[in-house]
């Protein structure tokens, strides 16, 4: 077995001793080349910064990042401009749309569709010329007008609304004739 062993081992080593040697090392890079090459990483990383958020919250932002991927964009360009309007808004304005999400919110299943049917009984192109109505208004003339709707009842808000469609389409005609005079 020492016999085995040896000659097993000798071939090994005569096998070894015929590897070329290795090959010599590259040249040294121009000194150009090493005045340009970045610091050294620092030993230790930087800090974590201070705010960072808990795991929670930030399960939290992956899963809304997730949710905000699987909409169309159509439904973004709608959320963009819904956060634009509340950006724009004052304090104040805030505070009173915070405090008609809230009624709306405390509102009886049946009061809340009725809210929903009767803007579902207004055409896409109805709503937006009260959209635009209501853009054109004042902060103190939206403050006036939302103290009187708010004393309404749904089937008066349905006249109301008709009524001030009526005035917008003939004030457009008014403003039409005007025009070609």
């Amino acid at each position: 077995m020492l016999a085995a062993a040896s000659l097993v081992l000798g071939g090994w080593v005569a096998a070894a001793s015929e590897v070329e040697d290795p090959p010599p090392p590259p040249p040294p890079l121009p000194d150009e080349v090493m005045q340009s090459r970045p610091e050294a990483p620092p030993e230790t990383p930087p800090p974590p910064p201070e705010e960072l958020p808990s795991p929670e919250e930030m399960q939290q932002r992956l899963r809304m990042l997730e949710r905000f991927l699987r909409l169309p964009p159509e439904k973004l360009a709608r959320m963009r401009t819904t956060i634009e309007s509340i950006e724009r808004m004052s304090e104040e304005e805030r505070s009173q749309l915070q405090q008609r999400l809230e009624r709306y919110f405390r509102m009886q299943p049946e009061d809340r569709q009725a809210l929903s049917s009767r803007l579902d009984r207004l055409s896409a192109g109805e709503r937006a010329q009260l959209r635009e109505r209501w853009a054109s208004l004042t902060a103190e003339e939206r403050r006036a007008e939302r103290k009187v709707l708010s004393t309404m009842s749904t089937r008066e808000r349905v006249a109301y609304d008709r009524a001030l469609l009526k005035r917008i389409a003939e004030d457009e005609r008014t403003d039409d004739g005007d025009e070609e005079r």
